[in-house]
């Protein structure tokens, strides 16, 4: 009797065990990933690149390592672009989304290969596509992906001072920007890109500022009759100064509100009959704790299960 006991404690150890390791093992062959589309709006030149965040469940997978990257390329319904990847870096930081833990990566794609003077690239609603040696194939959402290639070399009429953004409560509603006027001549500004298809800075509602104002505004306090999103874009008029001025440029939406928090300001403007152009680079006017929890981001799901 006490022998069968024994017998049947081991058998049941024994099952446990191997019920244990099978879905222990089918809970790590699932691998959880996640990626956020927002808008990038990058002004590079030839050596600069893109870090492109990827969140996933497993800390060291092939999906994580670059050499096992065989073809890498930015797509969409229309367009097709090949990027290099010159990295996957792992920021060591661990975070936690819908009660799952996740690890942090950047992608670090090169657009080397497609480099061209001026060439603008305006991929709509991207995807990242990663090809590996096994043949499996990752597309993460990027969103909208608006590139300028460019050699930062400009003319020297214009300059800043200091810059910072302006918000009526979470919403970006214009910038303000204390300008250098180098010529001590009238230069008139015809347009600021931002690289960014749905929203615009609105020259025709720009103003001087005697003041710089508190960064948290009300829209209404600094611009009146100010329409923040609109159905459609109006052409700008020209804004003309002569001396350094402290300018308030407000920004429009089309449709509906964007989260902007990066991007470049590109001024085209005239100086003794002549148009030139001043690039500010990518500017960073804020970051925010995490990408996950901004509410103007959409968070893509992706799983992948080992055979």
């Amino acid at each position: 009797m006490k022998k069968t006991f024994t017998i049947l404690i081991i058998a049941y150890i024994v099952i446990a065990l191997a019920l244990f390791m099978f879905f222990g093992r089918e809970k790590d062959n699932e691998i959880y990933m996640m990626s956020i589309e927002k808008d990038y709006a990058r002004l590079l030149t030839d050596n600069e690149t893109i870090d492109i965040p990827l969140y996933i469940s497993q800390e060291y997978t092939f999906f994580t390592d670059e050499a096992n990257i065989i073809d890498s390329r930015i797509i969409s319904e229309t367009d097709e672009v090949k990027v290099k990847i010159k990295d996957i870096k792992n920021q060591s930081q661990r975070v936690s989304y819908e009660e799952k833990k996740y690890f942090l990566y950047y992608i670090e794609c090169d657009f080397s290969e497609v480099y061209s003077e001026n060439l603008k690239l305006n991929i709509i609603n991207a995807q990242l596509k990663l090809t590996y040696e096994n043949e499996e194939e990752l597309l993460l959402d990027l969103g909208d992906v608006i590139l300028m290639f460019k050699n930062l070399e400009q003319a020297s009429h214009i300059d800043f001072n200091r810059m910072y953004s302006l918000h009526d409560q979470d919403t970006m509603v214009g910038i303000y920007i204390e300008i250098i006027n180098k010529s001590n001549q009238t230069i008139k500004i015809h347009e600021i890109e931002i690289l960014n298809e749905k929203a615009k800075i609105n020259l025709n509602g720009a103003k001087i500022s005697y003041e710089a104002p508190n960064y948290l505004v009300s829209t209404n306090e600094i611009l009146k009759d100010y329409q923040l999103v609109v159905e459609e874009f109006e052409a700008n008029d020209t804004f003309h100064f002569t001396h350094d001025s402290s300018i308030i440029l407000p920004i429009q939406y089309l449709n509906k509100i964007q989260h902007l928090n990066r991007f470049p300001l590109i001024i085209h403007y005239e100086y003794n009959n002549l148009m030139y152009t001043y690039i500010i680079d990518d500017y960073l006017f804020y970051n925010h704790i995490s990408d996950l929890y901004n509410d103007y981001y959409e968070v893509q799901h992706y799983q992948y299960s080992y055979q």
